[in-house]
């Protein structure tokens, strides 16, 4: 219920990835906020872009955090190799090249399964529909952002 506190326990017996306990029981407590029931919209995020003949990272800002560990995967720069790295409260990623970029213009290419922190995904809320039928697949598609480097 929104407004309520909570607290998560985990006990110190349950099993890690390796099949050893935890070292320690842990505990977060939170509170409820309202439903987020708004997809991240790529239409919204900030993209600055970096000058060319720069290593200058390439920075997309988004309007709130996203998944910290699916934004390591599901976004791309077409035709470039760089590292990606998260930023700001998982409100920003940068992309920094291997190489200085040049001039043109690059696909910035999302898979729609990245989601916010609610697990709304790119174009479709986290809710289902109890009318829709049911997916037991989540379906991989992408949108496409441009990117002009001068």
């Amino acid at each position: 219920e929104e407004g309520r506190t909570y607290t998560l326990v985990i006990d110190r017996d349950w099993l890690d990835a390796r099949g050893a306990p935890l070292a320690a029981e842990f505990r977060k407590e939170f509170r409820a906020a309202a439903a987020d029931r708004i997809p991240p919209d790529p239409k919204k995020w900030s993209v600055i872009a970096p000058r060319s003949g720069s290593a200058d990272p390439l920075l997309i800002r988004f309007p709130k955090p996203l998944d910290y560990a699916l934004l390591q995967h599901e976004i791309e720069v077409t035709g470039v190799d760089g590292k990606v790295s998260v930023e700001r409260d998982e409100t920003e990623w940068r992309f920094t090249p291997d190489r200085p970029w040049r001039a043109g213009t690059y696909a910035i290419v999302i898979r729609t399964t990245l989601e916010d922190l609610a697990g709304n995904h790119i174009n479709r809320p986290f809710d289902v529909d109890t009318f829709d039928p049911i997916t037991r697949t989540v379906p991989s598609e992408t949108v496409t952002l441009n990117l002009r480097v001068k």
